[in-house]
């Protein structure tokens, strides 16, 4: 299934982030591509051709990516087609980012020819409204709405706990709650902090444009907060549950969600454009052309700026200041944290393909004892209720907590309903299949010839 599932992520993840980042980067107020120009060249034939230009150089990179990822089902090894894969989505997310910085350049080096405006020169201007800025935490949602994922987060681990003793899933479920929390209550604050921008000269269209923008961020927070609790609950499904059927309605909800949400914030961010400007039409509005150097490479440098979280100056996105040391941590801990993900998921592939038998079995001291990677099961002799070399294609076989690939299966599964464990090669119908009460246990070698053999010895 990887051979469908690669190409159909990075498709997914290419479309939303080249339309993202196109209609975010649409003039809106007097910027566009994180440049402020005066309103009469804002449409300048050049500025429409690099926002055109920019579009179509994203999308040939995603369509190419996807070409070049169900090439990659061609690779006979799963550690070397995950790596390609990763390689293929952070190049296509580096690609995109480099020709938005590109688009970003080109607009700049426009503005200057046509104004001769550099930063040194740059004017200064008002940012704040003094008149309104008393208004600005006025129409803020209240927090009685964070009961919802605190119920579905109490509600999921009571649900879990009911379903399964499997302690690892528990911690996982509390880690994403408090993640997920966490993000939530700094995302209000940081709404609730929010200055009052001076847009235009006119204070009643300031305090206008205000509470129409805080009005879309109060929708878009509860958004999220619905999603979390769909999310939260229908992952503890998933962690408890090794029913087949269960596990797709789940998975099915949880698209069908995030389909939603993602629609929703698209059009939430389309109508905001609409009523800001309406509202600017005929509007002197101030030029914020001061803070233009601090956007640098699509996101936001400013050292003199303790704020850790800043909002874009014309859209719903919030994007960090990396001129703070916090800023720089939290994006070095990013880079690392996807380093290790790789690294990890990659060794243990890799474990599988080049170890000449990742998987082995045996025989000590009163128990069967299996190996892979870093895991080993100790079965006792006493509680083995049937040893035997089974030569099948398994079914009905649902993941808990392993690796499924094209190659191979490794983990706690369940097999026909009963939880089992496995350590098997996928193109090897011989197998050893050793019960116990509790679990099944089914393990194979390269070859049928080694796996029978090996078979020969436990049981001897």
């Amino acid at each position: 299934m990887l051979y469908i599932i690669f190409p159909a992520i990075l498709l997914f993840t290419g479309v939303v982030l080249v339309v993202a980042m196109y209609i975010t980067q649409l003039s809106q107020k007097n910027i566009v591509l994180e440049n402020t120009l005066p309103s009469e060249l804002l449409h300048h034939t050049t500025v429409k051709k690099v926002l055109t230009t920019m579009l179509k150089r994203m999308s040939a990179t995603v369509i190419i990516t996807c070409v070049l990822s169900c090439l990659t089902s061609f690779i006979p090894f799963d550690s070397i087609q995950l790596f390609a894969f990763f390689f293929l989505l952070f190049g296509m997310l580096a690609l995109i980012f480099w020709e938005h910085i590109l688009a970003i350049g080109e607009v700049k080096e426009f503005k200057q020819k046509m104004l001769g405006v550099t930063e040194e020169n740059e004017k200064r201007t008002v940012l704040i409204d003094t008149h309104v800025v008393s208004q600005k935490e006025k129409g803020v949602i209240s927090p009685i709405w964070f009961c919802m994922p605190i119920l579905s987060s109490i509600v999921s681990l009571v649900y879990l706990l009911q379903h399964t003793k499997m302690w690892s899933s528990i911690f996982t479920l509390s880690i994403l709650i408090v993640l997920f929390l966490v993000i939530l209550l700094y995302l209000y604050k940081t709404v609730r902090k929010l200055p009052v921008k001076a847009i235009t000269y006119n204070t009643k269209i300031n305090f206008i444009l205000s509470s129409i923008r805080k009005k879309a961020w109060n929708k878009m927070i509860l958004l999220l907060i619905g999603y979390s609790a769909v999310l939260i609950f229908i992952t503890s499904i998933g962690l408890s549950t090794t029913d087949y059927q269960k596990n797709i309605f789940a998975l099915v909800i949880l698209l069908v969600a995030t389909i939603f949400l993602i629609v929703s914030l698209f059009i939430l961010l389309a109508k905001l454009r609409q009523q800001m400007n309406l509202h600017l039409q005929g509007v002197k509005i101030i030029e914020e052309a001061n803070e233009d150097k601090y956007w640098r490479y699509g996101v936001y440098i400013n050292k003199n700026d303790p704020r850790l979280f800043v909002p874009y100056r014309t859209n719903l996105q919030i994007t960090i200041n990396l001129g703070t040391k916090i800023g720089k941590g939290i994006l070095i801990g990013i880079f690392g944290f996807i380093i290790v993900l790789i690294t990890s998921l990659s060794l243990m592939l890799a474990y599988n393909d080049f170890t000449p038998q990742p998987f082995t079995i045996q025989k000590e001291k009163n128990a069967l004892v299996l190996h892979h990677f870093l895991t080993t099961k100790k079965i006792p002799e006493s509680k083995i209720e049937s040893i035997e070399l089974i030569d099948t294609k398994l079914k009905n076989v649902v993941k808990v907590a392993g690796t499924n690939s094209k190659h191979y299966n490794t983990g706690e599964f369940t097999v026909n309903g009963k939880s089992s464990f496995l350590l098997i090669h996928n193109n090897v119908r011989k197998m050893i299949e050793i019960k116990t009460p509790e679990k099944v246990y089914y393990l194979n070698y390269r070859t049928a010839e080694e796996t029978n053999s090996v078979y020969q010895t436990i049981t001897k």
